[in-house]
């Protein structure tokens, strides 16, 4: 392509290329900053919604927090805790005593048949209504009914399964038909709690017995009901939570409040509850006020009310609360308007299966939707930010974020506003500034074209001449010059040229001349490099002006520094030959005492191991004489122990016998006394033989009006010689008995006489086996210290012996790097003397 063509192609693009990227850089600039100011606009609007939903959700749950207190201090509160405590345990008894219309005598409360209206009630009304709830089947019920008690299962008969009102009015039903004190106090509390309820918004109220944990009183009647939350079904929920903490308070404006999670009684809806201490008149704490706080109300304050304005939120835009667990704590915008679309997005985020079903089920997002993000992350570490990020459903949204602060829950709150709603006002900025930009570049790009094409022609002239004076010279006419005359850059050119062929002539001129010396310069480096390289250290190259005159002079200085270098090492070489011999005759002298060394230390060595090995010998005897005494030591220890041991049996032994002796005096004793008794016995019975006499002869003179009583007197005359008989056997026992006794005693004294000496005997013999003992213990201790001393001389002349060793090997070693530095000083003196033959073949000036 000509230079003509380039020159009009790039006038064009001159003209348009500025237009374009000016427009373009414009635009870009337009719109960045469009998009700053817009995202400055959104994030300061969404993050004003999110501090002002903030502030409303921590207001609602400090007005909670005030309301409670308040109404646990009220005579209203203190009063029903207090009658309902009591009227709670008696409520089986006054039942049985209470007629459900007019009087009527005590009867027996039918348990068993409120137990099967109860599990009844469980199983049909409250499953029916859980699965409706739940996309999950209805868990075990049989753990929860085994834990209800019998007042528990009376309450809820009365109260839950034989209520009229259908599930989710039984509030309705202010009181059973009997008459008892706890229905009493139900009809007359029931009314008042249930319009606090009512207007206050509250979900339930619970009265909690502090004492025994039973809910003595609820509004709604769900099944913890009457139950106990220190070891009922319902302990480990929330409310059991709500109660356990609360019950250990010691100050009615302490307070505690557990987070939103799935409540059983609740059909696993969401339930958070806050609790506070119930104090008495006199300050005793009397049981725990529980507030079941509604989920809607949270709901409510982040959705509008489920009516989103388009002038605030916009039509994506929404605030939400997530929790710890990283759930959220009120219901998705889009979860609310588009369901369907809802559940098909969060299912491709990867969502659980289980957790989406739910999600359909309860048509609630509370508790159950996941989100996990940065911003969750962030305001989880206490920040408070701005960023873009996707959301819980895979879209892109700008998003403020913040930790709220809700009495210990540990909650982020979080502004959207997706990122495609947000861009819409940026787009039709963008529209807008195309629009407005294309005429602009239409006009621009006309008036630069003709302005292009009148410079075109005022270049594209001279430049052509210039090209025809460029075209001669290259063709080998020096004499041809530029002559343009325009006055600018075109002109300077010309002249440049012109002096650039006037400056080639005389540089051509100049060449030649220095190429000649040149030549010459270079013979005269070739002749030197020659005599160098015949060893000949003598020569000097002339040096001249050149190029060459550096190269010769450095030639010079090598050849002379070259020369002193090899005749100082001709020098040295010299003086090492002289060192190498002398130090080669000090070696073979030293190699000398070295051997005379090495027979002095093995003598040596011989005289140390015969040492080592004798007192090796005597230190095993020690050793051997220590065990026989440690043993001796021993054996005197067991003796020294028999005896001891003897001593101590002969000593009881006396005291056996000396036990003994005194049994048997006192058996002598009694025997005595049995004598006693025989002689009492015999003079008995001679005084009913003489009666016997008497009335055998009183019978006698009777005749027959007394031979019956004659027959009475032989038979009691024969009793009483029995009688006689009898104690004289008796009596003749009694007297051995007694004369064996102190036969017994006399050589029982003998006996006690003779332990006596034994032991006196053991007891002497006693102390000698102690001295016996003193003196071998002596004896090993002295054999222990032979023996240690002969170890340790032992150990001395294997340690001598050691050295000895070592110090022979040093000797060995040193001998030979005797013999290898006499080899070495051999070898030195045969390099001095090739380095001396090697330096001769050298040329070299006189010294």
């Amino acid at each position: 392509m000509k230079l003509r063509q380039k020159m009009f192609l790039g006038s064009a693009f001159l003209a348009v290329i500025p237009v374009v990227i000016t427009a373009y850089f414009t635009g870009g600039i337009a719109a960045t900053l469009g998009q700053q100011a817009l995202t400055e606009s959104a994030q300061s609007h969404i993050s004003a919604i999110r501090d002002t939903k903030k502030a409303q959700v921590e207001d609602y749950f400090s007005q909670a927090i005030n309301q409670i207190q308040m109404y646990a201090g009220s005579e209203t509160v203190i009063d029903a805790m207090s009658l309902f405590a009591k009227a709670y345990p008696r409520y089986l008894r006054d039942l049985a005593a209470s007629p459900e219309e007019g009087p009527s005598p005590p009867k027996e409360v039918p348990i068993d048949d409120y137990r099967e209206a109860v599990e009844e009630y469980y199983t049909t009304h409250f499953t029916e209504e859980y699965e409706l709830a739940n996309a999950n089947p209805m868990p075990d019920l049989n753990p929860i009914l085994s834990q209800l008690s019998d007042n528990a299962t009376a309450l809820q008969y009365n109260y839950i399964a034989n209520n009229p009102n259908p599930i989710g009015t039984k509030e309705e039903y202010f009181a059973a038909p009997e008459q008892t004190a706890y229905t009493k106090l139900h009809r007359k509390y029931h009314p008042i709690f249930n319009a606090f309820q009512r207007r206050f918004d509250v979900q339930d109220l619970f009265l909690v017995d502090v004492t025994t944990g039973n809910v003595v009183y609820s509004v709604l009647k769900n099944i913890e009901f009457a139950t106990s939350l220190t070891d009922g079904p319902f302990a480990k929920t929330g409310l059991g939570m709500a109660f356990e903490q609360a019950s250990q308070f010691t100050s009615p404006d302490q307070y505690v409040l557990v987070d939103f999670t799935a409540y059983f009684p609740a059909y696993d809806a969401q339930a958070a509850f806050l609790a506070v201490p119930i104090f008495d008149r006199r300050d005793r704490k009397i049981g725990v006020l529980i507030f079941q706080l509604p989920i809607h109300r949270i709901n409510d304050i982040m959705t509008y009310g489920r009516a989103w304005r388009p002038d605030e939120s916009g039509r994506t835009g929404e605030t939400y609360i997530v929790a710890a667990d990283g759930t959220m704590r009120n219901d998705s915008r889009m979860m609310v308007e588009d369901k369907e679309g809802f559940l098909i997005s969060i299912e491709r985020t990867g969502l659980p299966t289980e957790v989406i079903a739910n999600i359909e089920t309860k048509d609630t997002t509370v508790g159950l939707m996941i989100v996990d993000n940065p911003g969750t992350r962030a305001a989880a570490s206490g920040v408070t930010g701005f960023d873009l990020y996707e959301d819980y459903r895979g879209e892109f949204v700008l998003s403020a974020y913040a930790p709220i602060d809700v009495h210990g829950l540990q909650w982020f709150i979080f502004s959207d506003l997706q990122e495609l709603e947000s861009l819409e006002r940026l787009q039709a900025l963008n529209a807008e500034i195309t629009r407005g930009s294309i005429p602009v570049a239409v006009i621009v790009l006309i008036f630069g074209g003709i302005v292009g094409l009148f410079f075109f022609g005022r270049i594209a002239k001279p430049i052509s001449q210039l090209e025809q004076i460029v075209t001669r010279v290259a063709e080998g006419d020096f004499t041809a010059r530029a002559e343009i005359q325009t006055g600018d850059e075109l002109e300077t050119l010309s002249n440049a040229f012109n002096g650039l062929l006037d400056d080639r002539l005389s540089a051509l001129a100049k060449a030649e001349k220095e190429n000649e010396m040149l030549n010459n310069s270079i013979i005269e480096l070739l002749k030197a490099s020659f005599q160098l390289s015949q060893r000949d250290l003598t020569v000097q190259v002339p040096v001249t002006e050149d190029v060459t005159g550096p190269l010769a002079d450095a030639i010079n200085q090598m050849a002379t520094e070259t020369s002193k270098v090899l005749l100082n090492v001709r020098r040295i070489t010299d003086d090492v030959e002289s060192a190498s011999q002398q130090v080669k005759i000090q070696a073979d002298n030293v190699s000398k005492v070295a051997e005379a060394e090495r027979a002095v230390v093995d003598a040596t060595m011989a005289e140390l191991s015969a040492a080592a090995e004798a007192m090796n010998k005597i230190a095993e005897v020690a050793q051997s004489c220590n065990e026989i005494a440690t043993q001796a030591t021993r054996s005197t220890q067991t003796a020294l122990a028999t005896v001891t041991s003897t001593v101590d049996g002969m000593g009881e032994i006396r005291e056996t016998i000396h036990e003994t002796e005194k049994r048997i005096k006192r058996l002598g004793e009694r025997s005595q006394e049995i004598s006693s008794i025989v002689d009492i016995i015999n003079n008995i019975a001679e005084r009913t033989h003489v009666l016997a006499l008497n009335a055998s002869m009183q019978a006698a003179a009777a005749g027959e009006a007394g031979r019956g009583f004659s027959v009475v007197a032989d038979e009691v005359q024969r009793l009483a010689e029995s009688s006689r008989n009898a104690t004289s056997q008796i009596s003749a026992l009694v007297k051995n008995i007694q004369l064996e006794t102190n036969d017994t005693i006399a050589t029982m004294d003998r006996t006690i006489q003779q332990v006596i000496e034994g032991s006196r005997l053991a007891e002497r013999a006693g102390e000698q086996m102690k001295e016996t003992q003193n003196t071998t213990a002596n004896l090993v201790q002295v054999v222990e210290q032979i023996a240690m001393a002969s170890r340790q001389q032992a150990q001395i002349s294997n340690e001598l012996r050691e050295r000895a060793q070592t110090i022979q090997m040093s000797t060995q070693e040193t001998g030979k790097q005797l013999e290898e530095q006499a080899v070495q000083t051999d070898r030195l003196v045969d390099y001095s003397k090739q380095l001396i033959d090697s330096i001769r073949v050298f040329k070299l000036p006189s010294l």
